[in-house]
């Protein structure tokens, strides 16, 4: 069980006593007004909380001793409003780290899902070059062959390098491309774009 700890503060302060006009009921005269500093020796105890301070001292007519009841009283239930103000704290804690964790997830979803969407799209983009590569370099090598001129031996060499090209780039003599990709590895840096606001992908909640 976690101790809960209440600041309590005890101060002795002095005070200055001054003598209240007296008046007779004979003579019925004012007795002149005179101030003098004293050490009056009284203890006063404040209570701080997150309200304020509240304190108890000794009075002329009640002793600090004899409040020390409503002072204990006082400690349970402010003992029992920090306890209640704690626990709503972690359950808010624990409530923002859920709904990070959970956006974290989401946000890991997006990204494996667009970064598998963006190597499809550009295996599609490398195979219709390929394919029109190919085409292409028929069409070549069919005018080629109707030509009746010196120059289009050359072609050879060229379509040679053209056809390699298409081959390098076709994904469909890739095997190892054919897979759902995920990486062994995700940077908080890739999830930052996919992170919703108020959530930072580096580092939960306090």
């Amino acid at each position: 069980m976690p101790i809960l700890q209440v600041p309590i503060h005890f101060r002795c302060r002095y005070s200055v006593v001054r003598p209240t006009p007296r008046i007779s009921a004979i003579s019925v005269c004012l007795i002149p007004l005179s101030i003098r500093p004293v050490r009056s020796g009284r203890l006063r105890l404040d209570l701080q909380t997150a309200s304020g301070t509240r304190g108890w001292a000794d009075r002329t007519r009640c002793r600090l001793e004899q409040k020390l009841p409503y002072l204990f009283a006082e400690i349970e239930t402010r003992a029992a409003e920090l306890a209640r103000s704690r626990a709503r704290s972690e359950d808010e804690r624990l409530r923002r780290r859920a709904a990070w964790d959970e956006a974290i997830e989401r946000a890991r979803q997006d990204y494996l899902y667009q970064l598998d969407r963006d190597r499809l799209r550009d295996q599609l983009a490398r195979s219709a070059d390929a394919d029109a590569i190919r085409a292409y370099c028929a069409r070549l090598q069919a005018r080629a062959d109707r030509l009746d001129d010196p120059r289009a031996a050359r072609l050879t060499e060229w379509l040679r390098w053209a056809g390699d090209e298409a081959d390098r780039i076709d994904p469909l003599n890739r095997l190892d491309e054919w897979v759902y990709l995920v990486p062994s590895e995700i940077l908080p840096s890739d999830l930052a774009p996919y992170v919703p606001r108020g959530f930072s992908p580096y580092r939960p909640p306090d």
